[in-house]
């Protein structure tokens, strides 16, 4: 195979004054970060976040107890693992008991697929369907329809 059939030879390249890849413009070129944001954006949402502190210690409406913070699920699904924020669970149903039992309205969820079972995959979205029908869930991800 690498001999192109016998119609040309194969040699490896062994010249250190030229590179396969220049690996400085490699690096430069490299989006930092794994959603693809900046440090100045973490930066300035740190910022937000300290001037809502009140001078007591706590946050702008934790006092009256109006404000509610809206939790994110994140749901990974690897070959036929289903792993909800880091926990792996033991089927669809398990994922379906806690999202019940932990969702507060305004919360969403985020389907990741890594490397899924194609039916493990449907049976999430299954669940993520039918309680955004029954309880309002809003969830998006990888390769939802709606």
């Amino acid at each position: 195979m690498l001999s192109g059939f016998d119609k040309r030879t194969v040699e490896l390249q062994n010249n250190s004054n030229m590179p396969l890849i220049d690996l400085d413009k490699a690096i430069d070129r490299a989006k930092w970060g794994a959603d693809g944001s900046n440090e100045a954006d973490s930066v300035a949402s740190l910022n937000e976040a300290s001037e809502s502190i009140s001078a007591n210690g706590t946050s702008g409406g934790a006092e009256s107890g109006l404000m509610k913070e809206e939790k994110e699920f994140i749901i990974k699904v690897r070959g036929k693992t289903i792993c909800l924020n880091g926990t792996d669970l033991r089927d669809s149903e398990e994922l379906r008991k806690r999202l019940t039992a932990e969702y507060k309205k305004g919360d969403t969820a985020q389907v990741k697929d890594d490397y899924a079972d194609a039916d493990t995959y449907r049976e999430v979205l299954e669940v993520l369907k039918k309680l955004a029908e029954t309880e309002g869930l809003v969830y998006s991800g990888d390769y939802v329809e709606r």
